[in-house]
């Protein structure tokens, strides 16, 4: 089988390369042709929740041929296999040299289903979700999660903002008389509430519970340890979406997540700079580090880059956080941070946030030496220590505690903060949306 496939992949791909343009029209076309009379599924997949490719499958018997295509890229993998009577489909791929790079098993159906990805050595596996669509289309999407939604809650004229993290399943609460803390939390069997895990031992709160009553509005409750509770209505003010921009090939699997906000000229803000951010990585990638771009590896996905994003504060006026980028083949990282002015519709500079006669630089950099002694006193040198000393912590972010000095990211410590409070600068503050936010 394997020879006899090997005479069709050479003509396949002879032909489905002569014009990159029209490619997945080319591919499938011929695919279709080569299997006339046989009736061709069409499958849209996600390579490991965000990788786009489309697949298509026909079957002749318990023989089964196919093809899947990446959308980012424009790779293409022939399948051939078989499936059992139990559904069980085992499929071999075939790369554009017609060399065997990896295999994929699962449980067919024919509306949706997942497979698993291995490498030719069966060392790493990937996830391929499968979903049944009438024919492909031109273009594909990953739909874009929710990722923090930011509730305020008020209670005879108390006020709290609660910071849900639907991704990661904490609320963190901040409010006026109100003790900041956070938790993590869960769905309740029937998912008609969000309850918490467990509080501080420390709190004067044994639970917290959160029942939505409107697509806007919830009933929020914290439950104290003396049986008494304490009841506040709260109201979405804003939801952040995460979206992913994300590439893959034979040696490269890039996925920068980014956050999505009402605010057009944020979104278009941070678009560009992930945009801005996957070409250098190619470029770096295929310019730089390859010497033979024509050679198909043995091992898949060689080179891979990843970035997250923190949201510190957002409201209708301010938006501020950061986004870490991180790649496989070096061991630094690169941190953004960001403060974007929603009246002015623009990104703040750190000078812009003060007077022109208040030299911010120097007052940063005598605070942080000043803290960073304070972390050192009294404690032996260590490698931490010396990470912390090292670090500009020069990425400065704002929410309603002060400017947020945030350090690049660490393989080994991860991140570490320091923060301005907005008493200790608030005289020298210029930004009107600053100062109506946090200092008035």
């Amino acid at each position: 089988m394997i020879n006899s496939l090997r005479i069709y992949l050479f003509l396949f791909f002879a032909f489905a390369t002569t014009c990159c343009m029209a490619q997945a029209d080319i591919l499938l076309e011929d695919f279709v042709q080569q299997h006339e009379g046989k009736e061709v599924l069409f499958f849209d997949g996600l390579l490991d929740d965000y990788h786009p490719f489309q697949l298509a499958l026909t079957f002749d018997g318990k023989d089964c041929s196919g093809y899947y295509k990446f959308a980012s890229s424009e790779v293409f993998f022939m399948l051939e296999g078989d499936i059992e009577k139990d559904s069980t489909l085992s499929l071999i791929e075939l790369d554009a040299n017609e060399q065997i790079s990896g295999y994929l098993n699962g449980k067919f159906s024919t509306d949706s289903f997942e497979l698993i990805w291995r490498d030719v050595k069966k060392l790493s596996t990937h996830s391929l979700s499968l979903t049944r669509v009438d024919s492909f289309n031109e273009k594909q999407f990953v739909q874009q999660e929710e990722s923090l939604i930011k509730i305020v809650a008020k209670s005879y004229g108390k006020r709290i903002d609660i910071w849900q993290d639907v991704q990661e399943q904490t609320i963190n609460i901040v409010g006026d008389n109100f003790p900041y803390f956070s938790f993590d939390y869960r769905y309740s069997e029937d998912g008609t509430k969000i309850e918490s895990k467990s509080l501080r031992k420390e709190s004067a709160y044994k639970t917290f519970q959160m029942i939505p009553f409107s697509e806007e509005k919830e009933t929020i409750t914290f439950y104290k340890k003396d049986g008494t509770k304490y009841l506040f209505v709260g109201e979405r003010e804003e939801t952040i979406y995460m979206k992913h921009k994300t590439f893959a090939d034979y040696r490269v699997m890039i996925d920068l997540s980014y956050p999505v906000t009402k605010s057009f000229k944020f979104n278009q803000w941070i678009e560009s700079n992930i945009n801005t951010v996957q070409k250098a990585l190619l470029d770096e990638i295929y310019d730089s580090i390859l010497d033979d771009q024509g050679d198909i590896p043995e091992e898949r996905y060689q080179y891979e880059a990843y970035s997250w994003y923190d949201i510190d504060y957002i409201s209708a006026d301010i938006i501020s956080g950061t986004i870490t980028h991180t790649k496989s083949w070096q061991s630094n990282t690169e941190k953004i941070a960001f403060i974007f002015d929603n009246k002015e519709k623009k990104m703040l500079a750190l000078q812009d946030l003060f007077k022109s006669n208040f030299d911010h630089q120097e007052f940063i950099t005598k605070f942080l030496t000043e803290q960073k002694k304070n972390v050192t006193a009294g404690t032996p040198d260590g490698p931490k220590l010396t990470w912390i000393n090292g670090d500009k912590f020069d990425n400065i972010s704002i929410n309603e505690m002060g400017l947020i000095c945030n350090s690049d990211y660490s393989v080994i410590f991860g991140d570490n903060k320091f923060i301005i409070p907005f008493e200790a600068i608030k005289k020298h503050v210029k930004n009107k949306a600053i100062k109506g936010e946090f200092i008035n």
